[in-house]
């Protein structure tokens, strides 16, 4: 067992490095607006601070995002983009609405969208290896039918391609069991 730590306050990357330190895999990431708290800061967590769980326990994290300005007034907001997936410390996947996926190789400083021809939200992306990787998601009833969405590439986000997932129920969620 493990004691979780308090996270909230600090930033992600912070926030990351303790959970890797105590060997502890980050869960659902996702991102909110917050006035006068910084971008990438700790809002919430769960499970809680001082809980004692199993080593293989997900923590997931509340984080600050950046603030729509008077200079994005009148303009469509960006897309949702929430649940970051490390594949290094430098390379980082995270997906969102629209069918966004963005990449990141130099640890966030830029982030460059990768092509899809998906419009759904996407709700995890995770990568078994450098090169394969999913996303998933679904499309809301309300925008018409309902229907799972799974996207695989095979050269590093280069092509994603959709998959059958044999559902209608969104996917909230995929991850690779990592050896230690």
């Amino acid at each position: 067992m493990v004691e979780v730590p308090s996270l909230v306050g600090k930033s992600l990357d912070a926030a990351q490095k303790v959970l890797e330190d105590l060997h502890l895999p980050a869960g659902k990431i996702s991102f909110e607006q917050k006035p006068n708290v910084a971008e990438n800061i700790v809002l919430e967590q769960f499970p809680k601070p001082g809980k004692k769980v199993e080593g293989t326990a997900e923590i997931s994290l509340v984080v600050s995002e950046a603030q729509v300005t008077s200079a994005t007034k009148g303009q469509p907001p960006p897309p949702r983009v929430s649940n970051p997936h490390p594949v290094t410390p430098q390379s980082v996947w995270a997906v969102g609405d629209q069918g966004t996926i963005l990449r990141t190789e130099d640890g966030g400083v830029t982030w460059k969208p990768q092509t899809n021809g998906n419009k759904a939200a996407l709700y995890s992306v995770a990568f078994a290896t450098p090169k394969s990787g999913w996303a998933v998601g679904g499309v809301d009833p309300k925008f018409g039918a309902s229907k799972a969405i799974i996207l695989h590439t095979e050269d590093g986000g280069s092509t994603w391609k959709g998959q059958t997932s044999g559902t209608t129920a969104f996917l909230n969620s995929v991850a690779f069991a990592k050896p230690r």
